[in-house]
């Protein structure tokens, strides 16, 4: 499972531990370095898991160049994925994406111009490149991941690159949502997963 220790990542642990306590898990941490506070936060993981006696690993992975920061930090965190995975022989990796996520990888998608079978965006589960990403928490909205953590009292990171207005996701997230969800309404989150899944009707066709 993929690890940050942010609120996503927190939920899908502990509900993996909850739901489903005979799983065979290992947690897997990237850290890229990018913020003063990421070696602690790595070192606090591990620690985490060693009192949730759940095999850990880390990497420490330096992205180079500056364009296309985020998408090339991803290709590096799944390059790494699938290097454990056969190493350690797992069925794949499990990564917390949710509603929101998918919801701004359509919008972003539309306004990028790209096809429409495109906006089906991300799948529940999926094979990149031999890599199977499993995302379980892909229909639920980050509030409900917020109230489950909070619920049990968790503790969580705060990545403040994600209101970093450098990234793309980060601009997505704090001036157009909001600004649409003002013009829009509430629903238009709910309009582009629609409009992903008919895509993916599409696709699948």
């Amino acid at each position: 499972m993929a690890y940050s220790g942010g609120v996503d990542s927190k939920a899908l642990l502990y509900a993996l531990r909850e739901y489903h306590p005979g799983l065979p898990l290992i947690v897997v941490h990237v850290n890229h370095g990018w913020r003063s506070e990421s070696d602690q936060e790595e070192k606090e993981i591990g620690q985490e898991c060693a009192v949730l006696h759940i095999p850990f690993y880390s990497e420490k992975v330096v992205t180079q160049g500056r364009a296309n920061r985020e998408e090339r930090a991803r290709q590096d965190r799944y390059a790494y994925f699938h290097l454990l995975v056969k190493k350690l022989g797992a069925q794949g990796v499990v990564v917390a994406h949710h509603a929101q996520d998918q919801a701004e990888t359509v919008l972003q998608r539309v306004l990028e111009g790209a096809y429409f079978l495109r906006f089906s965006a991300m799948q529940k589960v999926i094979v990149l490149k031999g890599l199977r990403i499993f995302r379980p928490l892909f229909e639920l909205e980050n509030k409900e991941l917020e109230l489950f953590v909070k619920e049990r009292r968790l503790s969580y990171f705060h990545d403040s690159s994600n209101c970093d207005p450098r990234y793309l996701r980060a601009r997505l997230r704090s001036h157009l949502f909001p600004l649409f969800e003002e013009v829009f309404g509430k629903n238009f989150q709910k309009n582009l997963l629609s409009l992903g899944k008919t895509a993916q009707g599409f696709s699948d066709y």
